[in-house]
């Protein structure tokens, strides 16, 4: 975890626990944002919080969460790759007729995807226009789904993808190809977004509430 972001708290549901992390944004924003990811919670803001109203604030979010069924037993959860369902049992899955451990997945994947994703890749690449001299990896990022370097013309994409089907990883992508020519989320930006993803806002959507197909 990146060293700017505070742990608040820890929460304890169904068998498993959940940091409460704070990060003070140094750029201004307008809200304080309270998000869920996966098997964490972070809280952002611009401004100086009050750390004990803001945990009952993510309190309140985990017991929402957990009666829509995102926070499951851990005897009960299920992993997603690319929009497929696989059974966690002590610890690991079976993924490709091979026995993986969770603890490992997200290095198992970044080998086993890359191919899959760099495709989709080059395809949005050629098909926007976009200089040959950027280039795809995949980083195990906590908080963003991916990003785009102007200085050295590398696009990353998070291990946080991983569990979306590609569908939904191919607006990721076309996001932040279209930063090639805006680095900004200006309407020109989306102009060129939705001309090459007509249905991100709804795909965006199914990203943020983790609904991975």
């Amino acid at each position: 975890m990146n060293s700017s972001y505070e742990i608040l708290d820890i929460l304890s549901i169904n068998n498993q626990e959940y940091k409460i992390y704070y990060q003070k944004k140094k750029h201004y924003q307008r809200n304080t944002y309270y998000h869920f990811k996966g098997d964490y919670f972070l809280i952002t803001s611009y401004y100086k919080i009050n750390k004990a109203e803001a945990i009952e604030v993510v309190k309140k979010y985990a017991l929402k969460l957990y009666k829509k069924g995102y926070l499951a037993s851990k005897n009960e959860l299920e992993i997603h790759i690319l929009g497929k369902s696989y059974k966690i049992n002590n610890n690991s899955i079976i993924y490709k007729n091979k026995l993986v451990n969770l603890n490992e997945l997200d290095e198992f994947l970044i080998k086993d995807l890359y191919a899959i994703l760099l495709e989709r890749f080059e395809f949005y690449r050629n098909l926007m226009e976009v200089d040959s001299s950027y280039f795809l990896t995949i980083k195990n990022m906590k908080s963003c789904y991916g990003s785009n370097s102007r200085k050295t013309h590398k696009i990353s994409l998070s291990t946080m993808l991983f569990p979306y089907s590609l569908e939904i990883i191919n607006a990721v992508i076309v996001h932040e190809l279209a930063h090639c020519y805006y680095f900004n989320h200006s309407k020109d930006f989306y102009n060129i977004v939705f001309k090459y993803c007509p249905n991100y806002k709804f795909l965006h959507q199914k990203l943020r509430r983790k609904i991975y197909q």
